[in-house]
């Protein structure tokens, strides 16, 4: 099963560091990859440590990260990054949690992760989440409280105070 936009765009997603204690996830990441359509230089990462080392070092352009992990707190990883002066500190990441929660994905999304995949995942579910990374540009945010890609899900007509002002001029019920 190949994706499409993924297939087109793939290169301008390499390298991938992946994120996880267990050597094995990151190569059955990979694989599934593989099978939908070509995969840029991929890399591994078992702790915070060396991810932050990859992440200096090699700037890779979309990052896998577990949460939780036995050696990764995924949640604190992605704020560093994203708090970093890293050049990749506004690449894409992906969130690979066991926990299938709105909190969870709340949590994951409050630290600039830009999508989330719940463990056990299909090929088909990968490939919606490269997808929506590959079509979907989201703008950058950075604020005292918040610094990743902007948490909006879907495009809303009115942006910035526009949005706000009709928001308190709509009469409540």
């Amino acid at each position: 099963m190949k994706t499409t936009e993924w297939s087109k765009k793939a290169n301008q997603f390499g390298p991938i560091l992946i994120v996880t204690a267990e050597r094995g996830m990151a190569q059955r990441l990979t694989e599934m990859m593989r099978g939908l359509g070509p995969v840029p230089d991929t890399l591994w990462a078992g702790s915070e440590a060396e991810a932050l080392h990859m992440m200096e070092l090699s700037q890779p352009k979309l990052v896998f990260i577990e949460q939780p992990g036995r050696a990764v707190d995924g949640l604190a990883l992605v704020k560093r990054m994203r708090q970093s002066a890293f050049a990749c500190r506004q690449a894409p990441v992906v969130m690979i949690s066991d926990d299938a929660t709105v909190g969870a994905m709340r949590a994951a999304q409050s630290v600039g992760a830009h999508e989330f995949v719940v463990r056990p995942f299909s090929a088909l579910d990968l490939a919606k989440r490269l997808e929506v990374l590959c079509v979907i540009q989201r703008d950058w945010i950075e604020s005292e409280v918040y610094v990743g890609p902007d948490r909006r899900r879907f495009n809303s007509a009115a942006k910035g105070p526009e949005r706000r002002g009709r928001a308190k001029a709509a009469p409540s019920a």
